[in-house]
């Protein structure tokens, strides 16, 4: 479920072009950096422009977000991203980089039309190969599992079985499976639907109660019983009639739109959406998700995040650990698989301070959640 919030986008450009030669470096050193305490100094990268061996300041801009670890900032000291930049990294913010109150903004001409991207996908153009309906490329088994591939923008579905067009993609258990917290048997019609198809390793989605789906694994599956198991956890027993949909198994790949990753293999599997990228598939833009946040913030106080986008990432676009009076504005927080905005306190926060504000942002495309 997504709770989006549909609202007018900011174009605020950030700046501060004062004292850009004072800001100090140390290009070849792994340990902190010292900015000098300018007024309206700070950092700024570029992810076309850029050069990590640049000292950060807007005429030399550093390129990678990663970089911004060998930086600290003084009071008053903020990070800018070019508005035309995309980095395929986590812009990971640390006690130790930000002082408390510190922004992070876009800089630059492009910000009147675009925001720095900062999306949780890998490209995966190109390359593909045709196996009958099915494309598939070679990925690495060091790539985490995709959790949600993109093709020029669309999202595709982990492949399933029955399909999405198929009774909203559900099937029922059988009406005489006794409840249990581990195991569960198939109709016979379902069984005979599913006659040489391996089960074990699956990922089952049942909707134990009208209000909860659990995802489990299964672990075993018997033909001759139409009985299994699964590994993990139910909040619920499994019982009677209940409704449930088996995902991502390479025999799944059936229907335009699905994918798998097989991470021991390290290849992926696509049905491409419709007949263009059917038809030439090396021609479409194809990304996968395979970083867990867009955004980490953690241990720092007010903190303001605005004119940013955070997209594609495998858990949360925008994930705030212990930041309280967090302020963000302008941002686009969109297609993160699990939430939006993901906001974690474990400090005790004044009654008249919010944890956090979110303004004049669009935060949509969350299978979870928008903002937790």
């Amino acid at each position: 479920m997504t709770a989006p919030m549909a609202l007018a986008i900011l174009s605020a450009c950030g700046g501060g072009t004062a004292a850009d030669d004072e800001v100090a470096a140390d290009a070849g050193s792994t340990r902190a950096h010292a900015l000098a305490v300018v007024s309206g100094g700070g950092v700024y990268v570029d992810s076309t422009n850029g050069k990590d061996s640049n000292t950060g300041t807007q005429s030399k801009p550093i390129k990678t977000l990663a970089k911004l670890a060998t930086f600290q900032l003084t009071a008053g000291q903020n990070i800018y991203l070019n508005c035309s930049g995309l980095w395929r990294e986590t812009l990971t913010l640390a006690p130790t980089m930000l002082a408390d109150g510190a922004t992070v903004t876009g800089y630059g001409t492009a910000c009147a039309t675009s925001k720095p991207r900062i999306v949780g996908s890998n490209d995966y153009s190109s390359r593909w190969t045709k196996t009958g309906n099915v494309w598939s490329k070679s990925v690495g088994t060091t790539v985490p599992k995709i959790s949600r591939l993109f093709v020029n923008g669309q999202m595709m579905r982990v492949a399933q079985w029955p399909n999405a067009t198929v009774n909203n993609g559900t099937s029922l258990t059988d009406a005489t499976a006794p409840s249990s917290a581990t195991s569960t048997i198939l109709t016979a019609v379902d069984a005979a639907a599913l006659a040489g198809k391996n089960l074990v390793g699956a990922t089952l989605l049942v909707k134990t109660q009208p209000w909860t789906i659990d995802t489990v694994t299964v672990s075993t599956y018997t033909a001759a019983t139409r009985a299994m198991t699964v590994a993990g956890t139910v909040a619920y027993p499994l019982g009677p009639g209940d409704n449930y949909t088996l995902q991502d198994q390479q025999w799944m790949v059936d229907a335009p739109g699905e994918f798998y990753h097989d991470t021991a293999k390290g290849i992926v599997y696509l049905y491409p959406p419709d007949a263009a990228t059917q038809g030439n598939l090396n021609g479409a833009k194809v990304e996968g998700s395979i970083r867990d946040n867009a955004i980490t913030l953690s241990g720092r106080s007010n903190i303001k995040l605005t004119n940013l986008s955070a997209e594609m990432a495998r858990d949360n676009g925008v994930y705030l650990l212990n930041a309280p009076g967090a302020v963000l504005t302008g941002l686009n927080v969109v297609d993160n698989t699990n939430r939006g905005v993901h906001v974690d306190l474990n400090v005790a926060v004044p009654a008249t301070t919010p944890s956090v504000s979110v303004t004049a942002s669009k935060v949509s495309g969350s299978t979870l959640v928008g903002i937790d």
